[in-house]
């Protein structure tokens, strides 16, 4: 075949791959492609067919150019950087998949991670064939850029997502009562139904309180939280550093992180403390490689006061040292203390503030009634585990997690194993599949699933499977590329979130924060979810729902009550209930908004509300009311007359009794 035919060859397999990503645009296009019409179908694929040569002619004429090569020998090769979207052509299996409707929105990945593994792939491939050695040079201040960058652009979204009243008290609220609570020396719950020492151990918290001493806000949290996500990209820089040997490849990789849809997640899900063990984590895996195992210890036990699981990282790093440095007796010792401290949160301490069952064995009984039966099972009934473990949600979600790490990861899986715990209690103590990657649980895992794959290139050096730096390069722009895509893919703004939702200058926040400015400070309050953490910083903060839901009658007017707090299996009260003095109620489609109100106050439940005689509306703005013990009942409660318009508010249907005498 002489070098013109070879060429005419190269525009065919172009124009047809250009015509297949066409046809996969249709069929995501009109839903189907037996939906689409064929007019659709033609001016997609042809339009396709014309960018893909379009850039393959330019990128290969501009670059030959550019450093002096034959430009029909450097188009063949570039024709040959367009063989990834081959893989557009599985795009009918996208229909043998239907997911519930609880899932609909993840349904979209099926088009649209192909498409994103598959320019993955073709920006790979460019870069093995740029004809000139790719050097950048780069340092520890660039990730500080970055990362700065990161921290700034995400922090003043969960700001503004918190004033725009799209925060909640599950969980924002919760601990911004707890570590309130702690500056007053008084308090070590949460009056949110959530007995936080019964349910989490965080001692953590406490380095909290003497900044509460002077900023009494949940933003600190969010703040500090946000320092934390964005900057732990440092020592993961450090840690990739001292595997790949190059500063631009461990910057690839750290810049990668700070796309990961689990990271952005948390960082505009409220507030959540496992997120303050990563940079401890981290930096304990760093000084293990260093050989400094003092410096180990000390961070894996301070990572152990962020949650009442977290010790049993202890085990894996413990069996790590013991098998990879030979540290026999430094490994014994942590992993035998992490099963210890484990055993004594769950048997001795947390029983000691309310909890007489196990929280996670109510949440999943399946595996036994206790710690030990759970783990006999998980280890010895395979019958039980692998069909909990493998389903389809499951296996979703394990892809979706590894998905910008191609098959790398699983030449670095020594490195994962040093996770194997946070493994362990998400796939089998959590019910959700898909959804897990939208939470804060996989925080601690997605910096080791980075240092795997690094360490799997690693891997493939040292045995020469990769033999030179270009194809090395090539996989760390991959890794960063398909980071990005992730993001772009099943990130927060692809599926839940919405930049108008972060808008805290709106007239319908800044009328729930006038609302709210009118309620005294240390008055019992009950307010929606997406409210309660403008209020949590006193005694008493209820949740509207669990006010509502006949539970009333653990409330008193400030005598003990007998019901304990609300934790199935409580033995013993714990805390006061007072009824409380002020309710806000917010009539907007809040209700119906999932990201805010996952527990869905029904209109049944607001007429009860609004027919309680001992409760009168006194302030109205926009959609927001404030109820107050002891007010006028039947003359206030007029001003819900405008809410009983249908076209307005289709979404309500308010019947109050004292309505039919206004």
């Amino acid at each position: 075949m002489d070098e013109r035919h070879t060429i005419l060859f190269a525009g065919l397999w172009v124009s047809a791959l250009g015509i297949l990503a066409g046809i996969f645009s249709a069929d995501y296009f009109f839903k189907s492609i037996s939906a689409a019409p064929w007019t659709g179908i033609f001016s997609f694929s042809i339009t396709s067919a014309v960018l893909f040569l379009g850039v393959w002619a330019a990128y290969s004429a501009l670059t030959a150019r550019a450093f002096g090569k034959q430009f029909r020998k450097f188009l063949f090769n570039d024709a040959l950087t367009f063989l990834p979207f081959a893989i557009l052509g599985l795009f009918p299996l996208r229909h043998t998949l239907p997911l519930p409707p609880s899932l609909e929105p993840f349904s979209l990945l099926q088009s649209t991670l192909p498409f994103a593994f598959s320019f993955a792939c073709f920006l790979l491939l460019k870069v093995y064939f740029f004809p000139k050695k790719l050097e950048v040079k780069t340092s520890l201040l660039w990730v500080f850029i970055l990362a700065g960058i990161h921290f700034t652009v995400f922090t003043t979204l969960a700001i503004m997502k918190h004033y725009s009243f799209f925060s909640t008290g599950y969980d924002l609220g919760v601990y911004d009562q707890v570590v309130f609570g702690y500056t007053q020396l008084s308090q070590y719950y949460s009056t949110m139904m959530f007995p936080l020492l019964s349910m989490h151990l965080n001692w953590i918290l406490w380095i909290f309180a003497p900044l509460y001493l002077a900023f009494k806000s949940p933003v600190v949290l969010l703040i500090v939280q946000g320092a934390v996500l964005s900057f732990s990209a440092i020592p993961l820089y450090l840690i990739l550093r001292r595997m790949l040997k190059r500063e631009f490849w461990s910057l690839l990789f750290a810049a990668g992180y700070l796309f990961f849809p689990t990271l952005n997640f948390t960082y505009l899900f409220d507030f959540h403390p496992d997120t303050l063990a990563v940079p401890l984590v981290l930096f304990a895996f760093y000084f293990m490689e260093k050989g400094r195992f003092g410096i180990t210890a000390a961070l894996l036990a301070a990572s152990g006061t962020v949650k009442e699981t977290l010790p049993l990282l202890m085990v894996p790093f413990g069996i790590f040292a013991f098998v990879k440095y030979r540290k026999r007796l430094w490994g014994s010792v942590v992993l035998l203390a992490g099963i210890m401290w484990f055993l004594a949160n769950f048997y001795l301490i947390m029983p000691l503030f309310g909890q007489h069952t196990n929280f996670f064995l109510e949440v999943n009984p399946i595996f036994g009634k206790t710690i030990g039966e759970a783990a006999l099972t998980a280890l010895f009934r395979p019958d039980i585990t692998l069909p909990y473990v493998f389903t389809l949600e499951k296996i979703g979600f394990l892809s979706l997690l590894f998905f910008p790490f191609g098959v790398l990861t699983l030449f670095g899986l020594p490195v994962l194993f040093l996770v194997i715990s946070e493994f362990a209690l998400i796939l089998l103590y959590s019910p959700l599949g898909f959804q897990q990657i939208l939470y804060h649980h996989p925080v601690v895992i997605v910096p080791f699933l980075y240092l795997a794959a690094a360490s799997g290139l690693g891997f493939l050096m040292k045995r020469k499977i990769v033999k030179n730096s270009r194809t090395i390069l090539s996989w760390c722009v991959f890794v960063f590329f398909a980071s990005i895509f992730a993001f772009a893919s099943y990130g927060p703004f692809a599926l839940l979130y919405d930049l108008r939702d972060f808008s805290a200058s709106s007239p319908y926040a800044l009328n729930g924060r006038e609302v709210i400015s009118l309620i005294p400070k240390n008055a019992a309050v009950a307010a929606p979810n997406w409210a309660l953490p403008h209020l949590s910083e006193r005694k008493f903060a209820y949740n509207l729902a669990d006010f509502l839901r006949g539970s009333r009658e653990r409330f008193t007017d400030g005598k003990v009550s007998d019901a304990g707090d609300g934790r199935v299996g409580e033995k013993k009260p714990i805390i006061e209930w007072p009824m409380p003095e002020y309710i806000i109620v917010d009539l907007s489609r809040a209700l119906a908004d999932p990201k805010r109100n996952g527990q869905k106050l029904s209109s049944s439940e607001l007429n009860a509300l609004f027919n309680d005689e001992r409760y009168g509306v006194v302030q109205v703005r926009g959609s927001w009311l404030l109820l107050k013990k002891g007010a006028p009942h039947d003359t206030m409660i007029c001003t819900l007359g405008e809410f009983t318009d249908k076209k307005k508010y289709s979404f309500l249907d308010i019947d109050a009794a004292a309505l039919k005498n206004c």
